[in-house]
């Protein structure tokens, strides 16, 4: 399912015209209390979105977490906090904290040609061919590699041809190959690309001689306990836990995942998410002070927005956040670091066509009228 790009789905914020009385709140003196009622509020409000989770965490360990409405709007049952959803492009930065792994234990340099890991057989037609072997491992982090994005090539029709096809790697590079070209010359400019990082997930799998949900197992998800997160096309679902997601009126719980993969493939829980970006942002995944501080090493997209190697930098109001925004196969999600005030904010509904920045701006402003 098509997928807004990044620099959209984050928090930018230049058009308000289509805010609530979100724009003057009025303030109840709880802070717990007015979040709820901005959730319950912006789920009212939309005809569409079905529910919504907010959680917010402190560097206390105080921890805010709300849901409003259904997981399911066809029986009506009441949302949870244990409720899963799709995460979507948020699953970048999971993939982007492995290859900074194996970079600090030198099995791979961000400077490495990408074509030292992948066979030029797989890479064709990815880019001109003289142009191949200068795409390195930091423009895919980055999104400077100039390679097309499946996702921009009537992706949506495709995937409606049969939603249940399953999808591997191979076959979303030949997609490209076959319907989209070039956008621009490695290292020159951003262009937002989900085959970027399908062929980081492809080296991750080269040099660790694993499968990807392996890798995230191993060096994330289960260190770190987050029981309720997995690589839904290649495991065992939990769809007592999963929440329906929609575009539209369009139920598409049953939809097969599989051509998100590395690069938004990822099912997990609020608690799951704050509990990952909370141990990135304090370098528990890294074994140096310094590898988080190279995932900032931002480029600018227009604006007030930022990419550095799996994350973003967006300033609302101004208000610095760091993290990514994920939109795909009936959900829309976000999760950010607010680093002034050490919080952690995370946030998810479970419809795609939707846009959630105007509510992620009121819980930023709630948060630093009582912060």
């Amino acid at each position: 399912m098509k997928r807004i790009r990044v620099l959209i789905l984050a928090i930018l914020l230049t058009n308000l015209s289509q805010c609530t009385n979100q724009d003057t709140p009025s303030y109840s003196g709880d802070l717990e209390k007015d979040l709820s009622n901005q959730l319950n509020n912006y789920v009212n409000s939309s005809s569409k979105t079905p529910g919504a989770w907010l959680s917010v965490s402190f560097e206390d360990n105080e921890t805010i977490d709300l849901v409003s409405g259904f997981s399911n709007n066809s029986s009506k049952e009441e949302l949870t906090i244990d409720h899963s959803f799709r995460i979507a492009s948020v699953s970048k930065v999971f993939t982007a904290t492995v290859i900074l792994q194996l970079v600090e234990e030198n099995n791979l340099s961000l400077n490495d040609l990408i074509t030292e890991y992948l066979d030029a057989n797989l890479l064709a037609g990815l880019h001109d061919a003289s142009k191949l072997n200068r795409i390195t491992i930091q423009m895919l982090l980055q999104h400077t590699s100039g390679i097309d994005n499946y996702v921009e090539l009537d992706w949506v029709n495709t995937l409606l041809s049969n939603p249940s096809r399953f999808w591997n790697p191979e076959d979303l590079l030949r997609y490209v190959e076959d319907n989209g070209g070039p956008k621009n010359d490695p290292g020159n400019s951003f262009y937002y690309s989900d085959t970027n990082y399908v062929l980081l997930g492809l080296i991750i799998e080269q040099i660790t001689e694993k499968s990807l949900h392996k890798v995230y197992h191993e060096r994330i998800i289960d260190p770190l306990q987050m029981n309720d997160t997995y690589l839904e096309a290649y495991e065992n679902p939990d769809v007592q836990k999963l929440a329906h997601g929609y575009y539209d009126n369009s139920d598409l719980f049953g939809w097969n995942t599989s051509s998100d993969w590395s690069a938004g493939g990822l099912v997990s829980t609020t608690q799951n998410l704050s509990k990952f970006l909370r141990a990135l942002v304090s370098n528990e995944l890294f074994n140096n002070a310094s590898t988080f501080s190279i995932m900032k090493d931002w480029l600018s997209t227009g604006g007030n927005s930022y990419y550095g190697l799996g994350l973003g930098q967006y300033t609302v109001n101004n208000t610095t956040i760091i993290g990514h925004g994920g939109q795909g196969f009936g959900f829309t999600s976000g999760l950010y670091y607010y680093p002034d005030k050490d919080v952690i904010i995370c946030v998810a509904v479970n419809q795609q066509a939707t846009n959630i920045d105007n509510f992620e701006k009121s819980v930023i402003n709630t948060i630093n009228y009582y912060k």
